[in-house]
């Protein structure tokens, strides 16, 4: 099952009931097996060599399964399971993130300040905390074969089971030379996250992702907040409800 798409009750029964093995968003459970914490995998991902992007992918990074005891920490966590913190130092930017949760977890001002730092430098800065949701502290692209933006983000705590961050695209200005005319369409571009949003925990960072697949022209990305009957929130200090993250020619 997707923890992206499956609801926050469903995840919570499974979760108390069985082992589950993550990998990723995607959960496995094994009926045979008697419950127990979480334990969780991650896709390492590296770009493909000449001779895999001529003949088996030119538009997917190749993927290797590997254990990741960060993520571990983190489920187990958000659904009310023992976590062990995990040993050695964060190479990976996501356990840099789930460094500066652990540090919040345990009170660490300093140990959070310090990660939300070395963080920000692989950041670009972009700004935005909206009413009564969370907080977009930056953004970075990931090139390669399949794009990426990751929306780095502070939780304020729990939210309603309706919010949702939305990530929309829309075509502002036509390729030039082209006699086309600019692709209309307000393209939602955003996938659920896969901690629900009535997990969050106040002062956890979490990364929205965003895979690029752009329409010619000048395209704009821009994010908001819905907070209960999907009306958008505002963010603060202004009367904007959205916010651009990112803008490709």
């Amino acid at each position: 099952m997707s923890s992206r798409f499956a609801s926050e009750e469903q995840l919570a029964a499974v979760a108390s009931r069985f082992h589950v093995t993550a990998v990723g968003q995607f959960w496995h459970v094994d009926p045979r097996k008697p419950p127990a914490p979480i334990d969780a995998f991650s896709f390492a991902e590296r770009e493909p060599s000449l001779f895999e992007w001529m003949f088996v992918s030119a538009t997917e990074p190749v993927r290797t399964i590997v254990p990741d005891p960060w993520l571990t920490w983190e489920l187990r966590t958000h659904w009310k399971q023992d976590a062990t913190v995990p040993e050695g130092l964060p190479t990976t930017f996501d356990e840099q993130r789930i460094t500066h949760n652990i540090a919040v977890a345990h009170g660490d001002e300093a140990g959070a300040a310090a990660n939300l730092a070395r963080m920000k430098q692989q950041l670009r800065p972009v700004s935005a905390a909206f009413e009564g949701g969370p907080e977009i502290v930056g953004v970075r692209m990931i090139e390669g074969v399949s794009p990426r933006l990751d929306i780095v983000f502070r939780a304020p705590g729990p939210m309603p089971l309706a919010s949702s961050m939305v990530v929309r695209s829309r075509v502002i200005e036509r390729a030039r030379g082209s006699l086309t005319m600019a692709d209309p369409t307000l393209r939602e571009v955003g996938q659920p996250l896969s901690i629900p949003p009535s997990r969050w925990r106040k002062g956890f960072l979490y990364v929205n992702p965003v895979w690029i697949v752009k329409r010619p022209g000048t395209e704009v990305y821009q994010v908001s907040w819905n907070a209960r009957a999907r009306q958008p929130a505002r963010i603060a200090g202004t009367s904007a409800t959205t916010v651009e993250v990112l803008r490709l020619d």
